[in-house]
């Protein structure tokens, strides 16, 4: 944390505009297939497009590049090209964003680190 010299308060820099401790976390496979599966909102055991897009957005992925994102990962594992990734294609999904070396981003971190420094 830096400490600002006029007001003598410290302020944590700003990362992807959320203020995420830990933003640069690398995951395996199985953990990026979680948060995959996670982002299941119908529990169909497929990812819509805006599934898959707050799925990226929650790895980190701005809100400038999040839909070309999603876009570009439903063209790479999207092998039935019905505009979901099911179970068959999710290695694949995971391949990409793997491969995309993504700021993952957990929010089950955010707050187990936190601390106040006057």
């Amino acid at each position: 944390m830096r400490q600002n010299p006029i007001t003598n308060v410290c302020h944590k820099p700003v990362t992807n505009m959320r203020n995420i401790e830990n933003f640069h976390v690398k995951v395996n496979e199985q953990e990026m297939y979680n948060i995959f599966k996670k982002h299941d909102a119908n529990k169909d055991g497929k990812l819509s497009w805006d599934e898959l897009k707050q799925a990226f957005t929650d790895l980190g992925v701005t809100w400038v590049w999040v839909s070309w994102t999603t876009d570009r990962a439903l063209v790479n594992a999207d092998d039935n090209e019905d505009g979901y990734i099911n179970e068959r294609e999710m290695h694949k999904l995971i391949q990409f964003a793997l491969a995309r070396n993504l700021p993952t981003q957990r929010r089950e971190r955010k707050n187990s680190s936190v601390s106040s420094t006057k």
